[in-house]
């Protein structure tokens, strides 16, 4: 709602389970993050967009379908595998010059993140 309203932002889009939506080529993986999609989410448990577990051994892959689809910021949100993959892709971004910010945003129900005392997910 912030990027949509505050910042004028109109292309926003959720990645369904993880970095899988960001490197794999289906569309279906990819979700428009309109008012209208996100105006409810709160009121329930869970994600829209689903969960998964890994994908660092397509690092190079992710990048590249950032530079390729244009990708301006990407924003992480997870636990702490989720922001060692944010820190790889990272690099390999720069590695390409890649105008793409990563941004790494805590989640965790467990808070086992080093200098984090709270997330939303705790």
């Amino acid at each position: 709602m912030t990027l949509w309203h505050r910042y004028g932002v109109r292309d926003i889009e959720g990645l369904r389970f993880g970095y899988l939506g960001l490197y794999d080529k289906d569309e279906s993986l990819r979700l428009a993050l309109t008012p209208e999609a996100v105006r409810d989410i709160h009121r329930t448990g869970g994600t829209i967009l689903g969960s998964s577990r890994g994908g660092g051994d397509h690092v190079a892959d992710m990048a590249r379908a950032c530079v390729e689809r244009g990708i301006k910021m990407l924003f992480c949100i997870g636990g702490d595998g989720t922001q060692k993959g944010a820190m790889s892709l990272s690099r390999e971004l720069a590695k390409l010059n890649a105008k793409c910010v990563v941004v790494g945003i805590p989640k965790t129900i467990d808070n086992d993140l080093s200098f984090v005392e709270r997330s939303f997910g705790f």
